[in-house]
């Protein structure tokens, strides 16, 4: 049970995607018209153990999981279950403060503020990776099309191996995002250390040109044309994503777009805020 430091640096059957869709052309097709959008709330008085939910996830079986700061919650559309240490149960999760979440053919990955956990779909059960160097906090979780999952952690980028129980941990520095794109190549988003794109033909990183003095990509996204869009201080697109050295950017800035102006860091990016920060 150990990591290897690479020391290479070069069910509720509805559909949450739908509902996000239908929300946002609601509000830019239908803006102005008398369109009436009704909510249900869903809260601590009718069942909700929190109502400080970080993120809200829909399984492949179809199953809605509230990421929460007080544990991890199930809803089948009826009713919640919550998953979290008691004092009854104390060990259940690595820590209670679940920050992202991921799912693969067998497990549903829990990442958390203190390690890694899993759902097992076959046995219906949570468990506990215990392993010392991924015992940290985990922001997001990728599930990769090989044997390995990628998390992006305080300690840095870890690619796991859930068949052994061990890991290696890629760069010491913090990352922000790690993102799939449509050819199937890995991407990473530092803190400090801007862009980088994973190399499988070494098991390295490939480092990208700097973003600005800040250096910092916060989030990354692909469009339907297959163009990367980083999400930082502002809005960048990358022109010429495939050779580094002829990389560059093209940067809607502050100065000149109000939707940027409103809200200048960007910690998540779609296509409905892409077309705000190009014409505003």
């Amino acid at each position: 049970m150990f990591c290897i430091i690479n020391n290479q640096y070069s069910l509720l059957r509805v559909n949450l995607l739908s509902i996000s869709l239908f929300i946002a052309l609601s509000f830019n097709v239908f803006a102005g018209n008398d369109l009436k959008l009704n909510f249900e709330r869903l809260d601590n008085t009718v069942g909700l153990p929190t109502n400080e939910i970080r993120r809200i996830e829909q399984d492949s079986e179809g199953y809605i999981w509230f990421v929460s700061t007080n544990g991890l919650i199930r809803y089948d559309g009826y009713d919640f279950q919550l998953y979290r240490n008691t004092i009854d149960n104390p060990n259940l999760l690595t820590s209670n403060a679940i920050r992202c979440f991921g799912e693969d053919l067998n497990y549903l990955w829990i990442g958390t503020e203190r390690g890694l956990n899993r759902w097992n779909k076959k046995l219906r059960k949570i468990e506990k990776i215990n392993l010392q160097d991924i015992d940290v906090q985990i922001y997001k979780i990728l599930v990769s099309n090989e044997n390995y999952i990628w998390l992006a952690t305080k300690k840095g980028i870890i690619k796991y191996f859930p068949d052994n129980n061990t890991c290696v941990i890629f760069s010491p520095d913090g990352v922000n995002d790690i993102y799939m794109d449509s050819k199937g190549r890995i991407w990473f988003g530092f803190w400090q250390n801007g862009l980088e794109r994973y190399n499988p033909a070494d098991d390295s990183l490939i480092h990208y040109p700097d973003l600005s003095k800040k250096n910092s990509v916060h989030v990354i996204f692909e469009d339907k044309a297959g163009t990367l869009w980083l999400g930082t201080w502002g809005v960048y697109r990358v022109i010429n994503d495939d050779e580094p050295t002829e990389t560059k950017y093209i940067q809607y800035s502050t100065t000149n777009n109000i939707a940027i102006q409103l809200h200048p860091t960007i910690y998540t990016l779609s296509i409905r805020i892409l077309n705000m920060a190009i014409y505003g």
